[in-house]
């Protein structure tokens, strides 16, 4: 691994993770978003290979990231509640055939 980056990472990751942190609320959420993210920036060497790498870029980048996790989780809870409600009435509609089976029975 590059030594800068090395550096680079060592330097920026508890601020990453804090921030990441402050916005996801749990742990494990922060510590995947902030791999993930230092996953992403060791494809852009312009950002941490300077000697001084601006802080201003690399939170923009956190942000994003952030972000984009947070809209997907959002998408994923909308659509498990579609599911949800999908099965809540298949099951109403069972519940009520079944019920209405069993008074057609007496």
């Amino acid at each position: 691994m590059n030594t800068r980056f090395e550096e680079f990472f060592i330097d920026k990751y508890p601020k990453v993770k804090s921030f990441a942190l402050r916005i996801l609320l749990y742990e494990e959420d922060a510590e995947d978003a902030a791999q993930d993210i230092f996953m992403k920036l060791l494809e852009l060497p312009e950002i941490w290979s300077e000697n001084e790498p601006e802080d201003k870029l690399l939170f923009v980048i956190v942000r994003n990231h952030l972000f984009n996790i947070i809209k997907r989780k959002v998408v994923e809870r909308k659509y498990q509640q579609s599911l949800d409600l999908k099965n809540f009435g298949i099951d109403d509609i069972d519940l009520e055939n079944n019920l209405h089976a069993k008074e057609q029975k007496s």
